[in-house]
């Protein structure tokens, strides 16, 4: 499952298996970001949890949320593993995500 977490301002985006380790690669796992219409991003992500959790990067969260902002297919593949996220509920999720005066401090995948 894929997870938008707030914190305060900040928001972090995490990859999690509940039956599979992510392979490692110096400094964590390898990380594909497919988006409608652009080039692949790749880089490497920190593990959590027993190599079973990633943690994007900054640049690779914003960059996945303008993109399902932008309404554009996007497809994360680590490994074997791959997710595609459709921008339908996105906004209106990421919206009531943001708003700090709501005690919703996460949405997950599916986004429906």
């Amino acid at each position: 499952k894929i997870e938008f977490f707030r914190t305060g301002d900040e928001l972090e985006v995490f990859v999690s298996l509940t039956q599979y380790a992510f392979r490692k690669v110096e400094g964590g796992a390898k990380v594909r970001l497919r988006i409608e219409g652009e080039k692949e991003i790749e880089e490497i992500a920190g593990l959590f949890a027993g190599d079973m959790k990633i943690k994007l990067s900054k640049s690779l969260s914003d960059r996945l949320i303008l993109a399902l902002q932008e309404e554009k297919k996007v497809s994360i593949l680590i490994d074997e593993w791959q997710d595609t996220l459709l921008a339908d509920s996105f906004k209106k999720k990421f919206t009531k995500l943001m708003d700090k005066s709501q005690d919703w401090p996460s949405i997950q995948t599916p986004l429906k």
